[in-house]
């Protein structure tokens, strides 16, 4: 189907309006009973996005699935569609794989409000009926990849997410591991072949901790390392609750030399932290957790910057079970 055709059978079937040359189209058939909708494999523009979207806002509208696999949508068109998801109160589940989301948005100097990935994000933060969102095989980078984490940190409703086969690499998986530490919904997560390394798999390992949702990450094909590495199935140790963690075709060579590295079995020296940040915030997390368990193992000087660029000293107290008495 074009996209003239597929908005006129949208327009015919659900009672949605589209306009193509100033001319709109209208109709007065509509229908309750469309629960399930898939638009796959087709080419659709600008005109057929609409009429999807204006469907959505319906309010007998009672659309659960949609699946737009393969339909040749890019950023802009993309946030048309989900921003009708801030109305709609009956989507559950949204597929939108092997499109055009992110892509030159990623590298143009254009407002952060004018990407796709930053609508989704607004949209996550306010929907609250959408379960299963479908991402995959995408043109995602770091910054599109960082805004949906963001999202994933106030979101209470999505318990299935896909970004397999994208490149948000390991600031976008970063920002991914500290929103797990904050989510309690999610329980399904693949982030396989993302290009993530040590840094993300870490800050990743470090989200899980405390996490008590999820219970399936997917991190095949990425080169976490040997420190990413160790540190994921670590955490299958450390975690409050059981789960699984893939790992298939990963690369866990050696990543001595790439830069920001933080080896836990060598923490020894001296940090300047800024906890805002995903990879700083993994670091004084794991250092706050070897005090606490390793014997010998604990802070010599804790000091702590203020927002006027103050800084004072924090009075420590031994919390290790293992200290001597004397």
């Amino acid at each position: 189907l074009t996209d003239r055709g597929t908005a006129a059978i949208l327009d015919a079937v659900c009672g949605t309006s589209a306009r193509r040359g100033g001319e709109a189209m209208t109709t007065q058939v509509a229908t309750k009973r469309l629960v399930s909708l898939d638009l796959s494999m087709n080419v659709l523009d600008t005109d057929a996005v609409i009429s999807i979207a204006n469907f959505l806002r319906r309010p007998d509208c009672q659309l659960e699935s949609l699946s737009l696999d393969s339909a040749d949508i890019d950023d802009n068109e993309i946030s048309l569609l989900v921003l009708a998801l801030v109305e709609n109160k009956s989507l559950k589940e949204l597929s939108i794989p092997h499109n055009f989301l992110g892509g030159f948005a990623e590298k143009m100097p254009i407002h952060e409000k004018e990407r796709g990935s930053s609508t989704i994000e607004r949209v996550l933060k306010a929907n609250y009926t959408l379960r299963k969102l479908d991402l995959s095989w995408n043109q995602l980078g770091s910054i599109s990849g960082q805004a949906i984490a963001r999202a994933l940190g106030e979101n209470r409703a999505l318990t299935w997410l896909s970004i397999a086969y994208n490149c948000i690499g390991d600031d976008g998986s970063m920002a991914f591991g500290y929103a797990l530490n904050w989510n309690n919904s999610l329980t399904f997560l693949d982030m396989s072949h993302n290009g993530i390394r040590n840094r993300g798999g870490q800050v990743i390992a470090e989200g899980l901790r405390e996490n008590l949702r999820l219970t399936h990450l997917d991190v095949s094909g990425n080169p976490v390392g040997k420190l990413g590495g160790r540190a994921l199935i670590k955490s299958l140790n450390l975690s409050l609750r059981q789960r699984k963690i893939v790992m298939r075709a990963c690369d866990f060579g050696e990543d001595d030399r790439e830069l920001g590295r933080f080896n836990p079995a060598s923490p020894a020296g001296t940090y300047r932290l800024d906890l805002s940040r995903p990879h700083d915030w993994m670091i004084a997390q794991s250092l706050l957790t070897l005090t606490v368990l390793r014997p010998g193992c604990k802070f010599v000087q804790l000091v702590e910057t203020l927002k006027n660029g103050e800084t004072r000293q924090v009075n420590l107290v031994d919390p290790s079970p293992y200290t001597e008495s004397s």
